[in-house]
């Protein structure tokens, strides 16, 4: 997609209407923001302009004396709520590496990164891209020619004569799909990591000294810090700021995912508000404020939580998996087998059938849970009772069929 001319940019960011043109506008120019310098002050002004103030402020700010103090204060307030352990102030204002932090917010990042960022960061970046752009590229041939050879040679196999060209070419694509998705899965790890600071406890250290001389921001970055890993020392910070403030239920709130630092009052406070809310399953509600996280179990004095709101204890790592994905992940034995003709051609026939056999019976099996799982609907668990009695007709037909 070719680039808008900077001066066409600036102009349409300039106008005063929200059109479609003006957003795609933004977006451009968002994304060239670090490289132009006008870019920069266009959205500033125009962010301005339209009263946001956090906005006018992020993208002004490196002009110096260009932000008024309210849009500063309304910046740092924005930035902190997105606060973590790695470079977040040049991340949310899109610095180059070897731009200076704006005194305003210099603070707010580790001293070793006020002058100069990370050395390699756009090294890591640019190679992160490179990798996982060639990784998805391979991965997605290999993932098409697998299956569309899966299904001859298994076909091959239990009917007809084995393929041994189709069978190779099955175990060849089967190993590219196995190399390229452990290198994107590398890749995407290395791409997404964020910079660590050399100190890392110094997001935590300077949230408490926020919390001292600027109560509102430190409040907004131990919120973040607790969204982003789950902190506990930011945890019991927000328990005795909330405890400081007479307000027992964000005590509840903050601290019951920890063992024993919460009250029972302060319990049944959090439980009472999460139930003056209303509408949404409480435990979700529950799951959500207190930011519990996915790959966790629930900790701490949570499950008394939810007893307090008459709801069983939500398992965050309930969520993490999708319901969709087990039944793909079933199929793996048809492309396994279809490889694995590949090097016992002899045994081609018997792979094919113990192949199908393997699938049919993992969603037999998962259809069996699903119609004795208490939290599904009648008509569904009706369903999965059809589905598992339709698999075992399906089972013995391929049974009758290879034996012919």
């Amino acid at each position: 997609m070719p680039k808008t001319p900077t001066p066409d940019l600036v102009a349409l960011l300039a106008t005063e209407g929200a059109g479609t043109d003006v957003q795609e506008a933004r977006q451009e120019a968002k994304a060239r923001a670090s490289r132009s310098p006008e870019l920069r002050l266009a959205l500033a002004e125009h962010y301005r302009q339209i009263g946001d103030r956090a906005q006018a402020g992020r993208w002004g700010v490196v002009f110096p004396g260009w932000a008024r103090p309210r849009e500063i204060a309304h910046m740092r307030l924005w930035m902190l709520g997105r606060a973590s352990r790695g470079n977040f102030v040049r991340q949310s204002l899109l610095l180059p590496d070897n731009e200076v932090v704006p005194p305003v917010v210099a603070d707010l990042t580790s001293p070793s990164y006020v002058e100069r960022g990370p050395k390699d960061a756009s090294r890591v970046a640019l190679l992160g891209c490179v990798g996982v752009f060639i990784a998805v590229i391979v991965l997605i041939a290999s993932f098409v020619v697998l299956v569309w050879n899966t299904g001859p040679t298994l076909w091959n196999a239990l009917f007809d004569t084995p393929s041994s060209s189709a069978a190779e070419l099955a175990l060849a694509a089967l190993i590219t799909v196995i190399v390229s998705g452990g290198v994107l899965a590398a890749g995407l790890r290395l791409f997404d990591r964020p910079v660590e600071l050399p100190d890392p406890e110094f997001a935590t250290r300077r949230a408490l000294e926020l919390l001292d001389s600027r109560p509102q921001e430190g409040r907004v970055m131990l919120r973040a810090l607790v969204r982003a890993d789950g902190d506990p020392e930011a945890r019991r910070a927000l328990v005795e700021d909330a405890r400081r403030r007479n307000r027992p239920a964000q005590a509840g709130r903050w601290g019951c995912p920890l063992p024993g630092v919460t009250t029972e009052a302060e319990r049944d406070a959090y439980a009472a508000s999460i139930l003056s809310r209303g509408g949404n399953d409480p435990s979700s509600v529950l799951a959500e404020r207190s930011h519990l996280r996915f790959d966790d179990p629930v900790p701490g004095d949570v499950p008394d939580v939810a007893r307090r709101l008459g709801a069983a204890p939500w398992d965050p790592r309930s969520a993490s998996h999708s319901p969709g994905i087990a039944w793909w992940a079933a199929a793996a034995p048809l492309p396994i087998g279809a490889a694995a003709t590949a090097f016992a051609p002899a045994s081609a026939h018997a792979i094919a059938v113990s192949s199908v056999i393997a699938v049919l019976a993992i969603w037999w099996g998962l259809c069996v849970r699903g119609a004795f799982s208490r939290k599904r609907e009648p008509r569904e668990r009706w369903a999965f009772a059809m589905g598992a009695l339709a698999l075992v007709w399906a089972v013995g037909g391929v049974l009758l069929a290879a034996a012919r």
